[in-house]
């Protein structure tokens, strides 16, 4: 998924002015998996900077929203749909930054 969110987002952006309806549905399908990927975020155990597993719910909740919560969150916001039904015109294709943000998930 994110492989495909590096390759077809940056052309998206650069090059597609108007959504067609099949865009519309996998952008939706994108969505509701780093969705899923967000929620799952809070269950997932993670290393410390001593190795040590951290496994207790409550600290791996504390430490996303912390730290990567924001990010991911900002990246699952319908912001271009809202904008592209709206009279704003080409700022749609700009409101589709924030999806650019997965890419930074690749380096973690």
């Amino acid at each position: 998924m994110l492989l495909f969110t590096a390759l077809v987002t940056p052309y998206r952006i650069a090059f597609v002015d108007v959504d067609p309806p099949p865009w519309i549905v996998v952008e939706d399908a994108t969505d509701i998996i780093f969705f899923f990927d967000l929620c799952l975020n809070f269950f997932f155990a993670y290393y410390d900077q001593n190795d040590e597993v951290i496994d207790l719910r409550k600290k791996i909740a504390s430490t996303y929203l912390k730290g990567w919560f924001t990010l991911d969150f900002i990246t699952i916001l319908p912001i271009s749909q809202m904008i592209a039904t709206s009279d704003y015109g080409n700022i749609g294709r700009i409101a589709r930054l924030p999806r650019l943000y997965r890419l930074i998930k690749i380096f973690r």
